[in-house]
């Protein structure tokens, strides 16, 4: 059985209570509300981690998906909980089990990283598979990691290359980098340094450094002449010639 490792804190009486203790209808706050979850998730918003912590585990233990994945968050964390990462993949996986897109991807990093469960990248990408067909960018970013990697899938950088760009095309800021250095070397697909630049500087304007570095070589290498009305692009290779 999964022992309750979650502190009691105490109410700002100066008095230590028991973690089912509930203070009285008096006040004003959030515990006013008969939604464990939506107490729990008000505590979170406001950093009062603690609380958020035994209000959340309510709901989790009544089967509520939301309120598992947001559990397993403060376990990953560490956030006012002892970090517990084999708690977090518990309760990552109680809410990946019910469909939950967050809580899958977060279970498929844990098995990529080998956090709270044993490494193992097949199932990793099982996690990821489960999360992408209901769109999480950062799953389709670390199938796409996988494919290109060759772990726990055939390597592949067609696939690798497909995933960055379903990533990529809602924002996620590492998977326009990975696409952006595959389209400049016709990884995965055709070469093409416009598409190149046009990722990286994508990334590049998010202060993503890896990215802004290879946007800088990519201009300086004159694979991909900047346009007099890109300053981005005439920033970073200015950033480049200063550095040499």
């Amino acid at each position: 059985m999964i022992e309750n490792t979650i502190p009691a804190a105490p109410w700002h009486s100066g008095r230590q209570h028991a973690p089912w203790f509930v203070p009285p209808a008096r006040s004003k706050g959030p515990e006013l509300s008969a939604d464990p979850l939506a107490i729990g998730l008000s505590f979170k918003a406001s950093h009062a981690y603690a609380q958020a912590a035994i209000w959340l585990r309510k709901a989790a233990d009544h089967g509520n998906s939301v309120a598992q994945f947001h559990l397993g968050f403060l376990y990953a964390h560490g956030q006012d909980v002892f970090k517990d990462f084999v708690q977090a993949a518990f309760w990552y996986g109680k809410a990946a089990a019910q469909g939950h897109a967050g809580a899958q991807c977060a279970l498929g990093i844990f098995h990529k990283q080998g956090q709270g469960v044993a490494q193992d990248f097949a199932q990793a990408a099982l996690w990821f598979r489960e999360a992408v067909e209901l769109g999480e960018s950062t799953a389709q970013y670390h199938l796409g990691d996988l494919y290109q990697e060759g772990l726990g899938v055939p390597q592949n950088d067609t696939l690798a290359a497909f995933w960055f760009r379903q990533a990529a095309d809602q924002g996620h800021i590492a998977a326009q980098y990975r696409l952006g250095v595959m389209c400049r070397e016709g990884l995965g697909l055709p070469q093409d340094f416009a598409q190149a630049a046009r990722w990286l500087q994508l990334a590049a304007e998010q202060e993503y450094g890896p990215a802004q570095l290879e946007l800088t070589s990519l201009v300086q290498s004159g694979q991909n002449e900047p346009k007099s009305d890109s300053p981005t692009s005439l920033q970073f290779a200015s950033m480049g010639f200063n550095a040499a």
